[in-house]
């Protein structure tokens, strides 16, 4: 098979870890080579330290017409430096992955549409799209994935989820941004084409409880390979 990119998203604590990890098992089953990046880098020495410092130092912007594409740019080059730069091996991230093996990113530039727009209209939202994919798959040239698997959990479930982490927390990280996010899947889902898969289920009580890590994981296997993208 060529080469194979894959993007997992959804709002925090909705298992994209556990998920890119279980892809990873089922194609080296497969004896496909598969590699997982997670972004950003926290703590990575090269390209983390502005992301870190705006997440959980105070490092701010104005609020002005370009405070979402300034935010944005801290993660473009956090992508940039891990995928890009020469490693011990004298080769980058990107120069490994030739045809036939997976890579698997643990959030992309999709993330940003997730994160960074909650507040913005839809039109202000597609003009960002567009600023930040020309920046990252033209001007950087970053892999644009084959697929982006968005992980649709209901905010309430998500917020527990991380509550049960028992680390630090950033913006992102409050029900309140959380169920903003969640409410903007569906159309960017629609509009970038990304596959929703539904991750959450009601329990005997009537309560939302997400699927187990076995249920999710073939609903989007299944999609990958085996239902019409």
């Amino acid at each position: 098979m060529e080469s194979l990119c894959i993007a997992i998203e959804g709002i925090d604590g909705s298992g994209k870890r556990t998920l890119a990890e279980n892809l990873k098992k089922k194609f080296e089953e497969m004896d496909i080579e598969t590699k997982i990046v997670s972004f950003p880098r926290h703590k990575e020495d090269y390209s983390s330290d502005l992301v870190d410092k705006f997440l959980y130092e105070g490092l701010e912007f104005p609020d002005d017409e370009y405070k979402e594409l300034r935010e944005g740019l801290l993660y473009s080059i956090d992508r940039m430096v891990c995928l890009t730069r020469k490693r011990e091996n004298g080769m980058s991230i990107l120069e490994e992955m030739d045809e036939g093996k997976v890579l698997i990113f643990d959030r992309y530039l999709s993330s940003n549409f997730i994160h960074r727009c909650n507040d913005m209209s839809k039109d202000e939202l597609g003009k960002y799209m567009i600023r930040m994919k020309h920046l990252e798959f033209f001007l950087m040239g970053l892999p644009e994935p084959d697929v982006t698997v968005v992980l649709s959990v209901r905010p309430e479930v998500s917020y527990e989820n991380i509550l049960k982490r028992g680390r630090e927390t950033d913006e992102n990280e409050t029900l309140e941004n959380l169920t903003k996010a969640y409410n903007n899947l569906e159309y960017l889902c629609q509009k970038e084409k990304y596959i929703l898969i539904d991750c959450c289920k009601l329990n005997e009580e009537g309560k939302y409880e997400m699927l187990s890590r076995e249920e999710i994981t073939e609903k989007v296997w299944n999609k990958l390979f085996f239902q019409p993208l």
